[in-house]
């Protein structure tokens, strides 16, 4: 199985962290290659942000067509998947909403950990869009220290805030289970394990376990037909194909 993980941040380092974390995931007959939107945000924190993020992973998307047999946004906001769903005949994984999917199969109610205050409404959309609202038992949020997010991600402090996080969830809420937000936190799941009292799910550990079943059964979306009379200008050559491919 071919799986692509795209990177809907602007930041190379992440990519490699996201790739790094989903082959520690991934069986041994899954090959697992990363990209990069080739413009938008290093980190989108913000709703115009999101909407160049969904732009950049489609043209992703489109650019490598072909290459893949299932794709993971490794944007926990996920950015671009329902349109992506309609534009390609191939499983497409949100790191988010496999998170929950998973949550659920662990606990009726789960916790979240997200980055910066200012993603909160984002992640409220992601919450009503997904119907997960009602077993969201409580969140918590980490705030960014500084522009260096992706060190900061990794440092000591940040994995401490994290471990302290998950504590604060499992005393003072009914959540079973965790769901930590955040591709610039991928794999610290799988350290803090034996330190923290709730099980906490990596989003793109859980996209590609997800990946690999929906690819092995050959589950993909139904795509749906482009508009009679469709024209789009001013976009890639790849994604103009797509968007109007006849199928």
């Amino acid at each position: 199985m071919r799986l692509l993980i795209v990177n809907g941040n602007s930041t190379q380092a992440v990519t490699q962290r996201v790739v790094d974390t989903a082959r520690q995931a991934a069986s041994a007959q899954t090959h697992i290659e990363g990209m990069t939107v080739r413009f938008g945000a290093n980190l989108v924190r913000s709703r115009p942000e999101e909407v160049l993020a969904a732009h950049a992973v489609l043209d992703v998307l489109a650019e490598a067509q072909g290459s893949y047999d299932a794709a993971i946004l490794a944007i926990s906001l996920d950015s671009g998947l329902f349109a992506a769903r309609q534009l390609f005949p191939v499983p497409i994984l949100g790191m988010t909403e496999a998170s929950f999917a998973v949550a659920g199969l662990i606990s009726e109610r789960f916790g979240l950990i997200t980055l910066g205050s200012e993603t909160t409404p984002l992640y409220r959309d992601l919450l009503r869009r997904y119907g997960a609202e009602t077993r969201l038992a409580g969140w918590e949020v980490l705030e960014l220290r500084g522009t260096d997010f992706l060190g900061s991600a990794s440092s000591k402090d940040s994995k401490e805030a994290i471990i302290g996080k998950v504590r604060k969830l499992a005393t003072e809420t009914d959540s079973g289970v965790v769901v930590l937000c955040c591709a610039v936190h991928a794999g610290i799941a799988s350290r803090i394990r034996e330190q923290v009292p709730l099980p906490v799910i990596d989003g793109i550990a859980a996209a590609v376990m997800t990946a690999e079943m929906l690819a092995r059964a050959d589950l993909a979306p139904k795509y749906s037909i482009p508009l009679p009379g469709l024209e789009v200008m001013g976009v890639s050559s790849a994604l103009q194909e797509v968007l109007h491919a006849q199928r």
